[in-house]
């Protein structure tokens, strides 16, 4: 597994297996979506932050037994970024790098809630 930059397609993961390479895209990085830090571009999109930042919330909180919500409701913390990301995805409305960054890290917590309760022995 090899990290790489591809200037088309932004940050991506190459796995090699059996001899054959395959390429896994970690953001898609549209202009119009990519927020900026004092300045710079940021690597990965708006959603995709929100997503990474919410699965580290979610994990540390775990860790630190900080996170009392039930696995239910951590389900439910994923729905808002599906319904953002399908109604744009079909042209319903065009979502904002806000909305984007908040259903993103609604979704990251969610899902390291749910994942870290459902599987670890």
């Amino acid at each position: 597994m090899k990290y790489a930059w591809d200037n088309q397609i932004g940050p991506n993961l190459r796995i090699s297996i059996l001899g054959r390479t395959m390429l896994l895209c970690l953001c898609h990085r549209k202009e119009e979506r990519t927020t900026y830090f004092f300045g710079f571009e940021n690597i990965l999109c708006a959603r995709c932050q929100g997503i990474l930042f919410g699965m580290l919330s979610g994990v540390l909180c775990w860790m630190y037994s900080l996170s009392f919500i039930p696995t239910i409701v951590a389900v439910l913390f994923m729905i808002p970024m599906l319904v953002d990301g399908f109604t744009q995805n079909f042209n319903k409305r065009e979502s904002t790098n806000t909305l984007r960054i908040i259903t993103g890290f609604l979704f990251g917590y969610g899902f390291a809630i749910f994942f870290l309760t459902t599987f670890h022995t």
